[in-house]
């Protein structure tokens, strides 16, 4: 296991966001890991910066996996901005759905990009998670998507 602190930080509310939190972090933007001197932002940066600083180095993206798992970063960060879309009430859940299909074609075996769980899995699985609670804004059902 590895140290660590947890600070939570309130998204919204009076005051807004603390002012040690905006000094580390100008933009403001969760999550965020500050390990050491260095500040690092978006989900995704923080799970490759994990992987190849902490703990056994790049274990999650070794085994030639590095580009799958980049491309496949790239494809969820495309289901995310679909979906948030639909969740606010700007975005089609059909357009939801046919990235949602492009994910599906691109698993490529028992884990998002083969026989070892990667860095595609550690940022899928939230993902999903949200996914699920969101169904109804999503456009889906739980007989597609169970």
């Amino acid at each position: 296991g590895v140290a660590f602190k947890l600070e939570e930080v309130g998204l919204y509310g009076s005051g807004g966001k603390p002012a040690w939190f905006l000094k580390m972090n100008p933009r403001g933007l969760v999550p965020v890991l500050k390990h050491g001197n260095k500040v690092v932002v978006e989900s995704d940066d923080i799970i490759k910066y994990i992987d190849a600083h902490i703990g056994t180095s790049a274990e999650l993206s070794q085994q030639g996996l590095g580009a799958s798992v980049d491309e496949w970063l790239v494809l969820l960060a495309e289901v995310r901005a679909a979906g948030k879309e639909c969740v606010l009430g700007h975005g089609s859940s059909l357009k939801f759905k046919e990235v949602i299909a492009k994910v599906e074609a691109s698993i490529q075996g028992p884990y998002m990009r083969g026989d070892a769980f990667s860095l595609a899995d550690v940022a899928a699985a939230p993902f999903f998670q949200r996914m699920m609670t969101e169904q109804k804004k999503l456009g889906l059902s739980a007989e597609e998507y169970p």
